[in-house]
């Protein structure tokens, strides 16, 4: 997905992993609770463009006009962050690792018996952890895929009445 032509566009809850945006125009957009993980961005261009909460991780940005570390209500982190997590916790993301409905995209848990500290990490910063944990046991069950952080989110502030 190179040379796209996303002028003007709303971006919110939008999950970028990986993802080939090469030479694609988003001037004039807006992005609200958006992630870039390891995005290929080189030469986009984002004149214009307005931020809130966004994430860029592991995301080359030598080559974008118009987006740097100073940018307002941007993040920038050159590797994914560490996670200190509490037996509590573990034990809550563990209970959910028998549900394939969570599981199989990879939001909260990944590949050889790791967590995803990205997304817990960004779960902490909007949750307690007191909240987190029960919101967490309330998905156990869940039925439907959970298969982005912002689907997740969505589950958590249902469970937890928010």
């Amino acid at each position: 997905m190179t040379a796209c032509v996303f002028k003007k566009c709303n971006f919110y809850g939008v999950e970028f992993l990986g993802t080939n945006l090469r030479k694609s125009n988003f001037e004039g957009s807006h992005f609200k609770n958006t992630m870039f993980v390891g995005a290929l961005l080189d030469k986009c261009k984002l004149r214009g463009c307005t931020f809130e909460n966004v994430l860029f991780v592991n995301t080359n940005l030598d080559d974008v006009k118009s987006l740097n570390k100073e940018t307002p209500g941007v993040t920038i982190l050159s590797e994914y962050p560490k996670l200190d997590i509490s037996i509590e916790l573990k034990s809550a993301l563990d209970e959910l690792k028998s549900n394939n409905n969570i599981t199989k995209c990879r939001v909260l848990h990944l590949s050889g018996n790791r967590y995803n500290n990205l997304n817990i990490n960004m779960l902490l910063d909007k949750y307690s952890e007191k909240d987190l944990i029960g919101g967490l046991k309330s998905l156990k069950e869940i039925k439907k895929d959970i298969c982005t952080l912002s689907c997740l989110i969505k589950n958590l502030n249902s469970a937890l009445n928010m």
